[in-house]
């Protein structure tokens, strides 16, 4: 991350009509294209999605329906049309994005995830699976999902993917507030770039 894109964070400046072009002052942060899958009893949009965008980040955030088996599908074709560089899924939203993370190989910010219902066999192959780098993010006074049975499970299901490392904890409950999702962004932003860069790297590689 750049000392410019540190300057903004910090500050909290907003750059929402900020075109990403260089000038004298804004070097722009590395935009990213993110899909923001939100969770059961929320809506799209909403404060995180716009604080995203005021960075200059491309983001794709629908309108999720929870209740319909053919939610899932829709989304994978929506995510293979958008090719994002990470999926950030928070609660029921958190599981959609671990498993489609693999459908369309994109790294995953998961705020507490919905994950220890276990694996969902309609969305999960495992010859299928592509590498997506798992990063966690946990409210310590969550009483909605157990922030430790969410650990167990990625520990127990998710080697290959999952590091105990890449694990943010807040003191805050099962909804994630705005500051904190800031906290967790700019942490795991560089990691995200990083893993992004080798994939391409070894795709790249393998042709």
């Amino acid at each position: 991350m750049s000392k410019t894109t540190e300057h903004i964070i910090k500050n909290d400046i907003d750059v929402s009509g900020y075109d990403g072009v260089d000038d004298d002052y804004f070097t722009g942060p590395r935009r990213l294209k993110i899909a923001y899958l939100h969770g059961l009893e929320s809506k799209a949009g909403g404060p995180k999605v716009e604080w995203l965008k005021s960075l200059g980040h491309v983001v794709l955030a629908p309108s999720m329906d929870y209740d319909s088996d053919k939610t899932f599908g829709e989304t994978e074709l929506l995510l293979e049309m958008f090719e994002p560089d990470v999926i950030i899924g928070s609660s029921y939203g958190g599981r959609f994005a671990y498993y489609l993370g693999k459908k369309v190989g994109a790294p995953v910010i998961l705020l507490n995830p919905a994950l220890a219902e276990g694996i969902h066999p309609s969305w999960f192959n495992e010859n299928d699976n592509k590498p997506s780098k798992v990063f966690l993010a946990v409210g310590n006074w969550d009483d909605v999902i157990d922030p430790e049975g969410t650990i167990n499970w990625l520990n127990k299901t998710d080697k290959p993917d999952w590091n105990m490392n890449n694990t943010l904890r807040g003191k805050y409950g099962h909804r994630t507030p705005v500051d904190a999702f800031k906290s967790i962004f700019t942490h795991f932003h560089q990691e995200v770039v990083d893993n992004i860069d080798r994939l391409k790297r070894y795709g790249q590689e393998d042709k």
